[in-house]
């Protein structure tokens, strides 16, 4: 009865693979159709003296059936390097303050044609951070980090150079932390 259970399962596994496989590449075929990637540098603004700079890449897919204009956005974006301040405490000594984030959103997104090449967008969605902060004086430092699910809204300017490549502007705000970026987005 073991031998026709396992005999019956590993047939069962053989028929469903090519179904498995046809599924799959449905799936791939539906997230290249009507989608792009953006990918962003720029300098992050954390609070302090000096700002991070960033990077941001971004899936997103056109939804024409809630509206032709209307997307659905997936950032994935971390600091390339630390924003930064220093100062004197009074006492003679250096306090350096240094901050890091980490990023994944998701953003509803609406875009509206000025013309044939430029248009102009809004976005809002929900983002979750994670920051590290870092603070050094007097040979004590001292580090925390806290993450958090905040709304993230942003807006920029989109030029299209070619049928498939196009220039970016943004500038995004999460809680504390503002970016303006630049880039470039490639569509599927």
């Amino acid at each position: 009865m073991k031998k026709v259970l396992i005999a019956s399962a590993i047939a069962s596994a053989l028929a469903a693979a090519p179904v498995s496989a046809q599924e799959a590449q449905n799936t791939v075929d539906f997230l290249k159709q009507d989608s792009y990637f953006k990918a962003l540098i720029g300098f992050a603004d954390l609070g302090l003296d000096d700002a991070a700079l960033a990077v941001t890449g971004t899936y997103g897919k056109r939804l024409p059936q809630v509206h032709q204009n209307f997307r659905f956005e997936a950032d994935l974006g971390f600091s390339l390097s630390d924003a930064e301040s220093s100062f004197n405490d009074g006492f003679g000594n250096n306090v350096k303050t240094s901050a890091s984030y980490f990023l994944l959103g998701g953003y509803g997104v609406y875009e509206h044609p000025l013309d044939d090449k430029i248009s102009v967008y809004g976005r809002g969605g929900l983002v979750y951070v994670s920051s590290d902060v870092e603070v050094k004086s007097a040979g004590l430092n001292s580090s925390g980090s806290d993450s958090s699910i905040e709304l993230g809204i942003g807006a920029g300017a989109k030029y299209q150079y070619t049928q498939k490549t196009a220039f970016i502007v943004d500038l995004s705000k999460i809680d504390d932390y503002e970016a303006f970026s630049v880039g470039a987005q490639f569509e599927f």
